[in-house]
């Protein structure tokens, strides 16, 4: 993948992360949507080498990072894919300040 706007610089072709460049603006987009976009370890070390190739670019002045668009809200990805509804969670704990119960 080339950076747009540099004929010569090119960057490396990265697995979980995408370099988008818009001077002043470069963009690091988290690609890993099958894993809600979690970082690893590979991600950290394709970070730190855009990191790099930015640092060295002269008309960029600014590193943004995003995720890439999945297609689902944050909430509904989190959310079962079950369909049932929502359980409330309840305390288990019978201590009064968990239950709200007067102390004895």
């Amino acid at each position: 993948m080339g950076m747009s706007g540099e004929g010569s610089q090119k960057t490396p072709e990265f697995k979980t992360i995408i370099m988008q460049r818009e001077p002043p603006i470069g963009w690091i987009i988290l690609n890993r949507p099958e894993r809600l976009n979690a970082i690893n370890l590979e991600m950290v070390q394709e970070i730190d080498k855009a990191l790099d190739l930015y640092e060295d670019d002269k008309d960029i002045r600014v590193v943004v990072f995003k995720e890439r668009e999945i297609g689902r809200s944050p909430r509904e990805r989190m959310s079962p894919r079950s369909g049932s509804s929502r359980q409330r969670l309840t305390p288990q704990c019978s201590h009064s300040r968990c239950t709200g119960s007067p102390r004895r």
